[in-house]
């Protein structure tokens, strides 16, 4: 009697090729995977500090008093409230004392550049609409920087790659 074997495995060989091919286009693939969040935290952070900037220009204008946006560079937060209120450590006292303070926090891997060897940067917007201008630039891990320009006499709040 013979016996007759049909192979529809795979041999150790086979898998053990599969399974390198696997590594190695993971680890090409990884870095761009990773790159492109970064990217898209730092393109986060831009809008929402553009649409922080509009709020508080928006504010000025609508209850015709001063607004300042301050960036605190060291620790990473934009803060934003009546020109008087002193910008302090504690945050839950600030919004109870001043209803326009709102605070943002930049997400990891994202920071604002600074090139002013300065803590803080601030704007303060008129109830004209103008303000003290400026240009903000943030920062990836990578590299990849975004400007946010604020136009001192317009307000308007433009982005530039």
């Amino acid at each position: 009697m013979k016996v007759i074997y049909n192979n529809k495995g795979f041999t150790l060989i086979e898998l053990i090729v599969v399974l390198i091919i696997i590594a190695v286009s993971s680890a090409l693939v990884a870095p761009r995977f990773l790159s492109s969040f970064s990217n898209i935290n730092l393109r986060t952070a831009v809008k929402k500090i553009s649409a922080s900037l509009r709020y508080a220009r928006n504010i000025a204008i609508s209850q015709k008093k001063n607004i300042k946006v301050v960036f605190d560079l060291e620790n990473k937060k934009v803060f934003i409230s009546s020109e008087t209120t002193r910008i302090f450590s504690d945050i839950d006292e600030m919004q109870k004392n001043d209803p326009e303070f709102r605070f943002y926090s930049l997400p990891d891997g994202v920071s604002i550049k600074n090139t002013n060897e300065i803590n803080f940067f601030e704007v303060i917007f008129f109830p004209k609409g103008s303000n003290t201008g400026g240009e903000i630039m943030l920062e990836n891990e990578h590299g990849k920087t975004i400007t946010i320009k604020i136009n001192y006499i317009l307000g308007t709040i433009k982005i530039h790659d």
